[in-house]
């Protein structure tokens, strides 16, 4: 019995290595033909100045201005943890930017691209308060490229942290889902028009769950959301996979993916899919997740990068339409104790 497991093994590893460094098996772990132009590496950029270290972020592309957009996050400066900070990336370097107001310093925030005003929508989030205390947040900000504003619409969601938002590419809103809110994890859907907020209903939710992460999918004309923290104490982490089309969610049983996780970093990679990189898991090795797997043609993907980021929770991750690459920011590692400020690239090939 040893010996046959040993050639099975080495076969797979064969195969693998016959399909190159860049390799993706299918969720299920069977390496199979790989689909043209889903490979790709991961590279560290080195710029010359950037933002401090943090974890739990808020990060969108700025369609208008062709450059990312980073607010916030939590440090571990004492009595600084929640940061208020502006930052935009070029494809380059970062810039620290200093408009006249900002919305106050919080982390967990929810923030995403509104092609209807051609600015960035911010929302929600948390904060210490001056009694120590950690608030929920429900603000609604905008960022034009410039300046922040405060928006006031009639109708918005209960305050929330740790929630995941997107573009919709179907109906060019953005799409908000979940998070944690004073009563606990919060499983509605709403979505913003660049004016109002707009609570949905689904024949069918996902279960409450906060730090899941959502990303559209382009070429399917969906939003993919997966994973995340619930309330189900047997079972805390979600490997789920959903897809909201139509004003519908969809359970992805069939989609055999990544293993129970929170906090990862995802993004869209534009006609290529959705890219999916680390998280926080309670099994398996010490430490969060250092894997990078890719959503498809309706089905996971694990990519194996010749070159990846290290293992990471609560990292921020953008598409960079400008350059064609994903962008990951920060995050950190509970084990080392220690957040990080560095700046990856992915670029697909």
């Amino acid at each position: 019995m040893k010996l046959g497991a040993t050639v099975i093994v080495g076969l797979l590893a064969i195969m693998l290595a016959a399909c190159g460094s860049n390799a993706l098996t299918s969720g299920a772990g069977i390496p199979k033909t790989i689909p043209a132009g889903m490979s790709g590496t991961w590279i560290e950029a080195h710029p010359s100045v950037a933002p401090p270290a943090r974890w739990m972020g808020a990060m969108a592309y700025d369609a208008a201005i062709k450059t990312i957009v980073l607010f916030g996050g939590q440090s571990d400066v004492p009595g600084a943890a929640a940061l208020g900070d502006t930052w935009t990336w070029n494809g380059t370097i970062w810039t620290e930017q200093r408009p006249p107001i900002s919305p106050p310093g919080r982390w967990g925030a929810s923030m995403a691209y509104d092609p209807r005003t051609q600015t960035v929508v911010l929302f929600g989030g948390e904060a210490t308060t001056s009694a120590n205390r950690v608030a929920i947040l429900d603000g609604t900000w905008t960022w034009n490229g410039t300046i922040w504003t405060e928006q006031r619409p009639p109708i918005s969601p209960p305050g929330r942290a740790e929630s995941p938002m997107s573009y919709d590419p179907t109906s060019g809103t953005d799409l908000l889902f979940g998070g944690i809110g004073a009563s606990g994890r919060l499983g509605d859907t709403w979505t913003w028009n660049g004016e109002d907020w707009t609570q949905l209903h689904s024949r069918v939710d996902p279960p409450p769950l906060a730090n899941g992460s959502l990303s559209a999918d382009i070429t399917q004309r969906t939003v993919l959301l997966f994973g995340g923290a619930g309330s189900n104490l047997s079972e805390p982490l979600s490997s789920a996979t959903w897809t909201w089309s139509a004003a519908d969610w969809s359970n992805r049983s069939d989609a055999i993916g990544p293993s129970a996780r929170d906090s990862t970093a995802m993004s869209t990679l534009g006609n290529r899919g959705v890219l999916l990189f680390g998280g926080s898991a309670l099994v398996g090795p010490l430490g969060p997740r250092g894997d990078s797997w890719l959503w498809a043609k309706s089905s996971w993907w694990r990519l194996s990068p010749r070159n990846s980021p290290p293992g990471r929770e609560g990292a921020t991750m953008v598409y960079d339409e400008a350059t064609g690459t994903a962008v990951l920011f920060g995050g950190s590692n509970p084990f080392l104790h220690k957040l990080l400020g560095d700046t990856w690239i992915y670029q697909p090939q």
